[in-house]
């Protein structure tokens, strides 16, 4: 498991004044948790098995289109003293011997089972920093996301966590364009902002 961060020029940065998140220009990294994982995919091995028939009696038929086979049995029928020929065996086939009555065809079957690894890696945005300082989103109680030029990030704690603050949720947002300081009000007696302050990390 390891974890990469990948640069994301982005002109602002976020530090702690007073009762508001400030940002500032500047260049903003995404923090990027990396983990590879090997899956273990259960696969069929599948691989064809010929089959095939002799007719054992002496009445034995085909056709070849459609390619079916027919093997018939002899049967004497005293109340009218003719005989009947009611089919014992039919089935499609692939080739044959007329001359001894056999056929043969293919099928694909499942003759056993192998373990496919599958290597996969997987990445998850986990918080952000700038210069010396940083956060994590988790240990924030928040979510970033980008749309644009436009930075937005709402709490998990009365919020869904995904990166969009909608209205009822604690957050803020920003635009990457403006290199100019910005405060971003939260209440001052808001358990989310203590938190959001206490967690920024300074290296």
């Amino acid at each position: 498991m390891n974890k990469l961060i990948l640069i994301i020029v982005l002109l602002v940065s976020l530090v702690v004044i007073g009762q508001s998140i400030a940002l500032v220009g500047g260049e903003l990294s995404w923090i990027i948790h990396y983990e590879n994982t090997t899956d273990e995919i259960p696969r069929d091995i599948i691989s064809q098995v010929t089959y095939e028939y002799t007719c054992e009696t002496d009445y034995f038929n085909w056709t070849l289109s459609p390619k079916i086979a027919y093997c018939y049995n002899q049967m004497y029928n005293s109340f009218n003293d003719t005989y009947d020929y009611p089919i014992i065996f039919q089935h499609s086939f692939d080739y044959g011997n007329a001359l001894n009555k056999t056929i043969y065809w293919n099928v694909n079957e499942k003759t056993g089972t192998y373990i496919d690894y599958i290597n996969t890696t997987t990445q998850e945005r986990i918080g952000a920093m700038k210069d010396s300082r940083y956060l994590i989103f988790e240990d924030c109680e928040i979510m970033c996301g980008k749309a644009g030029d436009i930075v937005s990030c709402d709490s998990t704690r009365d919020g869904n966590g995904d990166g969009i603050l909608q209205s009822g949720e604690s957050g803020f947002t920003f635009n990457l364009n403006n290199v100019n300081w910005h405060n971003i009000k939260i209440k001052s007696d808001s358990v989310w902002f203590n938190k959001l302050r206490d967690c920024i990390v300074k290296t």
